[in-house]
């Protein structure tokens, strides 16, 4: 089993913090806030991964380890809904860009990019049948072995630390197959990876709604862990 792990940092820049406000719905007014969190998270916040290297595909795991938990638990705790929710949704940011240094790692490693990234559905650490092609896929032994590589656990039927992901993905040889091909979702307008989006302007309202969607989970998942 060819298990390699990577421990890297993502820095911000000015595009990240522009188009973060946008994509999350923050006010003009919270850009200092929003600036400050992206230079504090990429100071100190590393992303750690494996990647299990198969014949036909990759199994890889990421995670901005318990640390990110400790800051949003501590801005929760301190009644700071809008800090709290602003590291929500960095913390989603960072694992964005964390695909794309996955990505090239493993074109660094093979000579080969990754296809679509299939995220798993997660039962007793069973990939889920559609996505399943191999009798050693279904072997919860593998997967568990990438998350041990990673630091990363299953319990009470989440992923932790909380911001943490665990996908597989094919070999591809075109690089314009290659990414995570969600980028009518996605704003990381420098992404190497990014495709031509047709339709941007049809589906901006679409993208926005799913955005407010966003905002409200957030919000309300902050709420609740206050009245825990």
């Amino acid at each position: 089993m060819d298990i390699r792990t990577y421990k890297f940092s993502i820095s911000a820049d000015d595009n990240l913090v522009k188009n973060f406000i946008k994509r999350y719905h923050f006010d003009e007014k919270d850009t200092s806030l929003v600036g400050a969190v992206a230079v504090f998270a990429g100071e100190i916040i590393r992303v750690t991964s494996a990647i299990c290297y198969k014949e036909q595909r990759v199994i890889c795991a990421a995670t901005l380890g318990e640390q990110y938990d400790i800051l949003i638990s501590m801005a929760e705790e301190a009644g700071n809904l809008l800090l709290s929710y602003c590291l929500e949704c960095f913390g989603m940011e960072l694992l964005s860009k964390a695909y794309e240094r996955l990505n090239e790692k493993v074109y660094a490693e093979t000579g080969k990019w990754l296809g679509t990234y299939h995220f798993l559905n997660m039962d007793s650490l069973e990939v889920s049948e559609q996505e399943s092609t191999t009798a050693d896929d279904q072997d919860s032994s593998v997967f568990q072995a990438v998350m041990d590589a990673g630091g990363i656990s299953w319990r009470k039927g989440m992923l932790h630390p909380l911001k943490s992901v665990l996908f597989t993905a094919e070999y591809k040889l075109d690089k314009d197959e290659s990414g995570c091909h969600s980028c009518e979702q996605c704003d990381s307008l420098t992404c190497s990876f990014r495709q031509n989006i047709r339709g941007k302007v049809e589906n901006a309202g679409v993208i926005s709604q799913m955005s407010k969607n966003v905002y409200s989970y957030g919000i309300s998942r902050i709420l609740e862990n206050r009245r825990e």
